[in-house]
């Protein structure tokens, strides 16, 4: 389990232990790669959160270390402690918190707009100032939510896993977290 704030507490208190060190110099080495951190991060980068983004982000970092002589081993979490299994219940809560008020601002929205896309509602009607604003508020609140309401599903976990498998690039489960 990572440890919260910890690249800003060691930049802090011990800047010269965190330092860049370029691909290369990974050359010819193997290096274990956790596999779920990733899954986020090409999800959490991609803009169109569209079925199927996290595969081009995995392909082109294998492309790269590959290309780089790196030997990628991808690791998956196994059983979780019991300490991170109350970590991962309490971001389900808020996962589902998140969904709920999304799906609270789109019944807000459709009753302001009485059932109709905006588009057709401002065509048909002359919105007051306070009306404008609610629903600018209400979009931006929903897209702000929706960019941050990053969930790996099984079956992305298991596009990716079958990619790594098919490349023939070691694909490890870990007896707890990666």
């Amino acid at each position: 389990m990572g440890i919260k704030q910890l690249t800003k507490f060691l930049r802090s208190n011990a800047p010269s232990s965190i330092s860049k060190v370029e691909l290369s110099a990974f050359k010819g080495k193997t290096v274990a790669i956790d596999l779920s951190i990733f899954m986020y991060k090409y999800l959490h980068k991609s803009e169109s959160k569209t079925k199927g983004c996290h595969i081009k982000g995995f392909v082109e970092l294998i492309c790269k270390l590959t290309k780089n002589n790196i030997r990628p081993i991808f690791i998956l979490d196994g059983m979780p402690t019991e300490e991170k299994r109350i970590v991962l219940n309490n971001r389900k809560e808020i996962l589902n918190d998140k969904k709920y008020r999304i799906s609270e601002i789109s019944e807000e929205l459709s009753e302001l707009l009485h059932n109709q896309s905006l588009e057709d509602y401002l065509n048909n009607n002359n919105l007051s100032h306070d009306e404008l604003k609610k629903i600018t508020e209400l979009q931006a609140e929903h897209l702000s939510i929706s960019n941050n309401l990053i969930e790996i599903s099984k079956d992305d976990k298991h596009d990716i896993m079958s990619i790594i498998k098919l490349l023939g690039i070691p694909l490890l489960k870990a007896k707890g977290e990666a």
